[in-house]
């Protein structure tokens, strides 16, 4: 697997003790996905689930699907990909 941006924030976050989940269109809901650097493995679940579990939405792809959540979402929405790279 490699190490995409979204995974390298995901393992930080747990580093400091943040409890983190994931939606991935390429995985399905169940399956663990290993973080780069740690031993540690973040759980993907299905959109609605993580919508409804998170406290904060972090998207990290401009996919439309995630935009649109996170535009109707009333929960905090950090929006990654509108940082120049």
């Amino acid at each position: 697997l490699r190490e995409s941006p979204a995974l390298m924030v995901a393992s930080k976050l747990l580093q400091k003790g943040k409890k983190v989940i994931a939606h991935d269109m390429a995985y399905k809901a169940g399956d663990e996905l290993a973080l780069p650097r740690t031993e540690q493995k973040l759980a993907v679940v299905e959109l609605e689930a993580l919508l409804k579990e998170a406290d904060v939405l972090v998207l990290m792809h401009g996919i439309p699907e995630y935009k649109q959540a996170c535009a109707k979402s009333a929960k905090p929405c950090v929006d990654l990909t509108t940082i120049p790279e």
